[in-house]
C-alpha cells in the first residue's frame, strides 16, 4: 500500500528522514572512533578490543542509511531531475571531493612530520582520505538515478532487482567468507561469470529506502523486520569478535555492508524511525532537528579533521576505558562538527560548494 503523505516530499521535509540523517552520522563517527582499536592497540582476545568492535559493529547502519534516504527523494517521481540538474549536483561534490581532500592532505603531511610538497598535497588529493569516497559513490547513484528511477516505477520491477542483488551480491559475500572449500569456490566462480554488475553497488540501498519510504507495513511485518535486526546486530559484532579471536588479528570480515546481516540491520533501523515517527507533531524540538539535519553533510565532510586533530594532540590520554571513552569522544566530535559546518554554512560562495 502506497503511503501517501511521504510520496509528496518535493515541498516539505520528513522528520523521520530528518533523525535518520542524524543518527547516521553519529553512527558514521562511531564507527570511525572505534575504529582505532583496530590498529592493534589491543588483542583481540582482550576485552578493550571487543568494546571497539562491538560500537564498530551497532554503527555500521550508518552509510546504508544515508544511501536509503538517498533513494527517498532521489527515485521520487514528483521530483524532477534534469541531467543538467544531476550534472550541476556532481559538480558541486567533486568541488567539496578537490577542497576536503587538499584540506586533508596538507594535515596529514603536516601529522606526519613531512615536508610539504607540492607533489605530497596533489598525491593526497588524488588518494582521497578515507571517508570521501562517499562522495564518488553517491555521484555514482546520481548518474544512475534516470535508470534507477525507471525500475522503481513498479513494484514487481524494485522486488526482482532486490531479488537479484540478494543472489549475485548479498549471498555471494556471506558464503564467499568461506571460500577455502571448493563447493564455494565454483560456487563464486558462476556468479562472477554471470557477472550482473547492474545490481552491484549501493543501489540495491538506494531502491529499498525508496520502496519503504512509500509502501505502509502491517504491524507483524514491522516486527518481523525488528526481530531480524536485533539478531543481524547480535551477529554483526559477536561473529567478527570471534573472528578476531581465532584468526589472532583484528578484522572486519563480517562488518561489509553488502553483508546479508548489515542489509537487515540497516533495513530495521530505516523501517523502526520511520514509524517511530508518525504521530510526532510539530514542536520546537522537531524544528530543531530539521535544522540540525541540513548540515550533516558538512559533518560528515569534516568530522576527520576534528577526530584526527584530536587523535594527534592527545593520543596518549584518550580511548582508555573505551566503553566511556568512544560514546564521549563521538559527541564531542559531532558537537564540534556541527559547528564548524554551521560557520562555514555562514560564509558566503563556501556554503554553496564545499558542504
Amino acid at each position: 500500500m502506497k503511503l501517501a503523505m511521504d510520496l509528496d516530499i518535493s515541498k516539505k521535509r520528513i522528520l523521520y528522514v530528518d533523525i535518520l540523517r542524524i543518527i547516521s552520522i553519529i553512527a558514521v563517527i562511531i564507527l570511525h572512533v572505534s575504529a582505532k582499536g583496530f590498529d592493534n592497540k589491543y588483542l583481540p582476545n582482550s576485552i578493550e578490543f571487543q568494546i571497539h568492535n562491538f560500537y564498530n559493529g551497532i554503527a555500521r547502519f550508518g552509510v546504508p542509511v544515508f544511501v536509503m534516504i538517498s533513494g527517498v527523494f532521489l527515485l521520487n517521481p514528483l521530483r524532477e531531475y534534469s541531467w543538467n540538474k544531476i550534472l550541476c549536483k556532481i559538480k558541486k561534490l567533486l568541488i567539496a571531493y578537490l577542497f576536503w581532500s587538499t584540506v586533508y592532505s596538507i594535515m596529514r603531511i603536516f601529522y606526519n612530520g613531512y615536508q610539504l610538497t607540492e607533489k605530497r598535497i596533489i598525491h593526497g588529493i588524488f588518494e582521497g582520505h578515507y571517508h570521501t569516497w562517499f562522495i564518488f559513490m553517491i555521484c555514482g547513484l546520481y548518474i544512475a538515478s534516470p535508470i534507477l528511477k525507471y525500475i522503481a516505477l513498479n513494484d514487481k520491477q524494485i522486488k526482482y532487482f532486490i531479488i537479484l542483488s540478494c543472489i549475485f551480491v548479498f549471498i555471494p559475500s556471506i558464503i564467499g567468507i568461506f571460500k577455502q572449500y571448493k563447493l564455494i569456490r565454483y560456487f563464486l566462480d558462476i556468479i562472477n561469470k554471470i557477472d550482473i554488475k547492474i545490481v552491484s553497488g549501493y543501489s540495491s540501498y538506494f531502491l529499498l529506502g525508496y520502496y519503504f519510504s512509500t509502501h505502509s507495513l502491517k504491524k507483524n511485518e514491522r516486527i518481523n523486520i525488528y526481530i531480524l535486526g536485533i539478531i543481524s546486530l547480535i551477529l554483526t559484532f559477536l561473529l567478527n569478535g570471534i573472528t578476531c579471536i581465532l584468526m589472532k588479528k583484528p578484522v572486519t570480515i563480517f562488518f561489509n555492508n553488502f553483508l546479508p546481516n548489515i542489509l537487515c540491520y540497516a533495513i530495521s533501523v530505516f523501517v523502526f524511525f520511520q514509524y517511530l515517527c508518525l504521530n510526532i507533531k510539530c514542536s520546537s524540538k522537531v524544528v530543531l532537528i530539521s535544522k540540525i539535519s541540513k548540515y550533516v553533510f558538512g559533518v560528515y565532510l569534516v568530522h576527520p579533521m576534528i577526530l584526527d586533530y584530536i587523535y594527534f594532540a592527545y593520543s596518549r590520554v584518550i580511548l582508555n576505558h573505551s566503553i566511556y571513552s568512544i560514546p564521549f569522544l563521538s559527541v564531542i566530535v559531532f558537537i564540534v562538527s556541527l559547528s564548524l559546518a554551521f560557520i562555514i554554512s555562514k560564509i558566503p560562495i563556501l556554503n554553496r560548494y564545499i558542504i
